[in-house]
């Protein structure tokens, strides 16, 4: 159990040259502090390290040909035989594990860990992703958005404003900057329609209501509007 493996290969182990390579992983659940891995597919020559997945297991990945290997665990500076795969002795009468691996092999664990709780979420977690390309992506990438954001609801005409009358406007609520330089217009109502826009300079904003009335379309008179507002704009800047 802790004697040095022969490395003297059996004929039967040799791989076929033309095969294809695939992933195969090793496991030790037996404890330990410091693990590695050797066998026949590396002639014997180079311990491989193996990562703690949790406490007392280790896991190791090696590409391998279809064919049958034998190897062994070093754990602590021991060479050791794990009890989850099968126990064979080579040439010498050195007791090493053996494992087979087939094309149809994807990756060969022991038997004592096939139903471990952290194997299992893992196995899960691959089965999500997927290479199929959806039919149509946009549609799933893409959304219509909201009709109207909720900041821009925030707006001073939907501002509740007491009936004070001798409150001065600095008192009244400040409107947020997002809504600054936006153009809106009131549900339409019987004969006009409410049109409004906020503008700031510095500390000072000032906010332009303009009643049209529905008897003439509104389309004449957004040239007209853009020049009111523009028109407030730089005058409200130029308030020193």
């Amino acid at each position: 159990m802790g004697s040095t493996p022969s490395q003297i290969n059996d004929q039967s182990q040799l791989p076929s040259s033309n095969a294809p390579s695939q992933l195969v992983e090793f496991s030790w659940g037996e404890g330990g502090s410091s693990v590695f891995f050797c066998g026949s597919f590396n002639h014997w020559r180079e311990r491989i390290p193996m990562q703690q997945v949790q406490p007392g297991v280790w896991v190791g990945t090696r590409e391998l040909q279809p064919g049958t290997y034998q190897f062994k665990f070093v754990v602590d500076g021991q060479w050791r035989c794990s009890s989850g795969y099968q126990n064979v002795r080579d040439p010498n009468g050195n007791m090493n594990n053996q494992i087979v691996v087939s094309e149809k092999d994807q990756a060969l664990v022991p038997k004592n860990q096939e139903n471990d709780p952290q194997r299992q979420q893992m196995q899960q977690i691959e089965q999500m992703f997927t290479t199929m390309i959806p039919e149509n992506p946009f549609t799933i990438w893409t959304s219509f958005p909201t009709e109207l954001p909720r900041q821009l609801v925030k707006t001073p005409l939907n501002t509740n404003i007491t009936n004070d009358a001798y409150q001065p406007s600095i008192l009244l609520p400040l409107p947020d900057h997002v809504v600054l330089t936006h153009f809106f217009k009131q549900k339409k109502r019987k004969n006009f329609v409410v049109t409004a826009s906020t503008a700031r300079y510095r500390s000072k904003y000032v906010t332009i209501v303009l009643y049209i009335s529905t008897e003439v379309e509104s389309s004449n008179h957004i040239d007209e509007l853009a020049d009111i507002y523009h028109t407030t704009l730089n005058q409200l800047q130029e308030i020193q």
